[in-house]
């Protein structure tokens, strides 16, 4: 039984209130970066739009990772790789090589 905790507890990612702690500072960041700029330069509004927007990425980012801790890095590996790769456009599919991949022509 101990086995299984010390297990558990090793390969957990590092947590903050329910998420994983590299995502939610980098969303923080830029966030507060992006929203800081918005209440300074042009209106307070749209900064408070971006707080309501963060709030609901918090919220889907604590869902995701409350069951599986790495759920969330597989869904964002999925986006990330779904996005901007030269095999999709030609066939469809999606590539998890280490390496870009180009058309050939």
């Amino acid at each position: 039984m101990s086995v299984t905790r010390i297990f558990g507890g090793a390969t957990k990612p590092a947590m903050f209130l329910g998420v994983p702690i590299l995502p939610f500072v980098f969303i923080t960041l830029i966030t507060m970066g992006v929203a800081g700029t918005f209440l300074i330069f042009v209106h307070w509004l749209l900064a408070a739009a971006l707080a309501i927007v963060y709030g609901v990425v918090f919220f889907w980012m604590r869902a995701i990772s409350r069951r599986d801790a790495w759920r969330l890095h597989q869904s964002l590996l999925r986006l990330r790789k779904r996005m901007g790769t030269a095999v999709r456009p030609s066939w469809g599919g999606v590539t998890f090589a280490p390496y870009r991949t180009r058309r050939r022509t």
